[in-house]
């Protein structure tokens, strides 16, 4: 342990005893508590992690003039024990807390019918591109998103994250409906939703690896496209209603004003939040896609475990397996007769693919699986889970698993 000492004749004690130094030192503690929150806000608010030295400057000042005042009028008052003795304080901590706990209970139910999805779909309609942070889930986010297109694209992309930056390879207008941890039943569901609004002439689908594996072992998530999936079937599902009154609209409203939750950016690049195209696609924050080799190549270990591709490899789930191959076949086949079908087969970071295929041999099965069933019924196929069939290189990746643009381009540009 190191202890520091200077008595008051020193220069360093006279340095200390500096009345400003002092009264820095008085108001540190609420310096430190009002800092995080007005930095945080402003990044979140101009979208990007350099404020700039005069804004920094500005902040700084606000910092330390509501540090004065907290410990002026709320710390000092407190310390006084002849204003304030024990018991009052004690009293007063059980009140508050029991009033945030009150308050969190209400808002919670104010927020139970937030409608983020619907709102951020309805404005990216309008816009060239919207923030992506509001969003809890992927498939009613796109669910509406579909319903508040105005005219119908002539492609539609369906699937993954992995196929998330698919955009349309010429002029023809693209809506891309991919969702994270997508399963066979969510692309199922997804084609549905898009048959009831809109008419689009292509449907790129992509296909994963673990697009078979068995229902109770794939993402949760698909149950946020249940509905459309049995609907799909023949199985009508019971509709939900939403009771939100006009007070509850009014303090989503007042909240989507105050915290600028609905803010448009200014263009569609890369900020500190992401944000998605008026075409679906997705924009990755500046953290995510400044990741160095290193930090990718550290990913690889759990993704070569995810969603379990290994079903196909075991004997116990052969069945499951097997009859989500059947449920895949019959469900191209009727797509084919409506429109062109694409199967995309989207590539692995190379370096995870050498891993793969010592590793995970099974998923070079899949992709002739794949490319068996699309051949059998001169469905289309693009792509390679193999990143140099594809021509994608090393640099062109975000992480293990997820391509960028100039990669994907180079999958769908050859499709007419």
């Amino acid at each position: 342990m190191i202890i520091m000492y200077a008595s008051p004749d020193t220069n360093i004690g006279k340095l200390l005893s500096w009345k400003p130094i002092v009264f820095v030192g008085l108001i540190s503690y609420s310096a430190y508590l009002w800092h995080q929150p007005l930095f945080a806000f402003n990044r979140y608010y101009i979208g990007q992690n350099d404020l700039g030295t005069k804004l920094t400057y500005v902040l700084i000042f606000f910092t330390l003039l509501l540090a004065w005042l907290t410990w002026k009028f709320i710390e000092m008052p407190f310390k006084n024990r002849n204003r304030f003795n024990r018991s009052f304080i004690f009293k007063f901590s059980i009140i508050l807390s029991l009033f945030f706990l009150l308050f969190g209970y209400s808002f919670s139910k104010v927020f139970k019918d937030y409608e983020a999805e619907e709102k951020t779909a309805s404005l990216l309609t309008k816009h060239s591109s919207v923030y992506f942070t509001s969003i809890r889930n992927e498939a009613v986010f796109m669910e509406h998103l579909i319903n508040a297109q105005i005219t119908s694209p002539d492609i539609v992309v369906i699937g993954s994250s992995r196929i998330m930056q698919i955009r349309s390879p010429d002029q023809r207008k693209l809506l891309n409906l991919g969702i994270s941890g997508s399963s066979f039943r969510d692309i199922i569901g997804m084609t549905y939703l898009v048959d009831k609004k809109l008419k689009p002439s292509i449907i790129f689908i992509g296909v994963d690896p673990w697009l078979f594996s068995a229902l109770d072992n794939i993402d949760a998530r698909y149950k946020s496209l249940e509905k459309a999936y049995f609907s799909s079937l023949g199985q009508v599902q019971a509709d939900k209603n939403s009771n939100a009154s006009e007070f509850k609209n009014l303090i989503q409203k007042f909240y989507d004003i105050t915290t600028f939750s609905m803010q448009i950016p200014s263009n569609d690049l890369p900020e500190i939040k992401p944000k998605k195209r008026s075409d679906g696609s997705h924009v990755y924050d500046t953290l995510y896609i400044s990741k160095s080799q290193d930090e990718i190549e550290a990913g690889f270990e759990g993704l070569l475990k995810y969603n379990d591709v290994q079903n196909y490899s075991k004997k116990s789930h052969f069945k499951k397996v097997k009859s989500l191959e059947y449920e895949f076949i019959k469900f191209i086949e009727a797509q084919s007769l409506k429109r062109n079908v694409v199967l995309v087969l989207s590539p692995y970071h190379p370096k995870l693919f050498e891993r793969m295929k010592k590793e995970l041999s099974v998923i070079i099965e899949i992709e002739k699986i794949f490319r068996k069933v699309a051949k059998e019924r001169n469905i289309q196929i693009t792509g390679s889970y193999d990143p140099f069939v594809a021509g994608c290189n090393i640099e062109e990746f975000f992480d293990g698993m997820h391509p960028k643009d100039s990669c994907m381009n180079k999958i769908v540009s050859t499709i007419h």
